[in-house]
């Protein structure tokens, strides 16, 4: 027999295992993804069509609300959803004459996400939206952010106007059931054809207790301010990522912010996008960083608002 020795695992096993469970957590994403092919039923509106392409998506639907449920969540901290927007017809936009028309997105008893116009038209006089920011704390021209043009067919109609946007908006949650609420704000008569859909939905959920480091927080500020919109939204939703750590971030730079500063267009918008990172967070002091944002940027009320 040969003789008994212990058994002595290799030096590197150790680090090997720490390395495997670091990378787990630096990842960070449960298990649980949830897509159009297994939730169809969770809608509480099953229309489903098809896009020139072929390709299916959840409506169209009018002015109207449409809700998604999803039950038996995983234990988590976030919850980020993608999925194309579908804006077809005669959208109207910020127009304070036919408009304005506007869509949005929220968490039941929670966050309001997106509450933002989107014109479908593009000539002078309706050629402006907020998105990708909310109504109506911004103007950008007609189709800003869109990903795709004509993706659906419009019968009887000699202009077709439609596009498809790329949405991927995170938000904390942790309960484990989430209801997602989709709705057409817009008073039109059925000739416009003008009604929305969703298509590629997605849905993960994240463990970690923030996704962006805050050491990125002084870049994305900048980009809060840029003429990018679209790469200023960017900054926003991962901002978000950052939780608590961004409202302290926001609420140090609007804390040396005096009540006799001007400030620029570019910094009023700022102002605003942090505001609404600020309400989607939530949390302890949520409220009254808010209050003190708005105070700040009373020119740009006063211009958009009409206060």
């Amino acid at each position: 027999m040969h003789p008994a020795f212990p058994r002595v695992s290799p030096w590197w096993l150790p680090v090997l295992v720490f390395a495997a469970l670091l990378a787990r957590s630096a990842h960070a994403e449960d298990a649980a993804v949830y897509s159009d092919a297994a939730i169809v039923s969770h809608w509480s509106e099953t229309k489903v069509s098809a896009n020139s392409g072929g390709k299916s998506y959840h409506g169209p639907f009018g002015s109207q609300p449409v809700s998604l449920t999803l039950d038996h969540l995983p234990a988590h901290h976030w919850v980020k959803v993608t999925f194309d927007l579908y804006i077809i017809g005669s959208w109207d936009g910020s127009s304070p004459v036919w408009g304005p028309d506007l869509w949005s997105f929220s968490v039941r008893g929670a966050q309001r996400l997106i509450s933002a116009s989107f014109c479908g038209w593009g000539y002078a006089g309706n050629d402006e939206q907020s998105y990708p920011d909310d109504y109506p704390n911004a103007i950008h021209p007609a189709w800003t952010g869109v990903a795709e043009r004509n993706v659906v067919d419009i019968k009887d109609s000699d202009r077709p106007k439609n596009g498809l946007y790329k949405m991927e908006v995170l938000f904390p949650h942790t309960d484990d059931q989430v209801i997602l609420d989709f709705a057409g704000a817009y008073v039109d008569p059925p000739s416009e054809q003008q009604v929305w859909g969703i298509g590629n939905f997605e849905m993960h959920t994240f463990s970690a207790e923030t996704l962006t480091d805050k050491d990125a927080l002084p870049r994305l500020w900048e980009e809060l301010a840029g003429e990018d919109s679209v790469a200023a939204d960017t900054a926003l939703w991962r901002f978000v990522g950052a939780g608590e750590k961004a409202t302290s971030f926001i609420k140090e730079k609007v804390g040396a912010m005096g009540d006799d500063d001007t400030l620029s267009e570019a910094d009023n918008l700022r102002l605003h996008r942090a505001h609404r990172i600020v309400r989607i967070i939530g949390g302890e002091g949520a409220s009254a960083l808010c209050f003190r944002m708005d105070h700040l940027s009373t020119e740009y009320a006063n211009k958009y608002l009409g206060k």
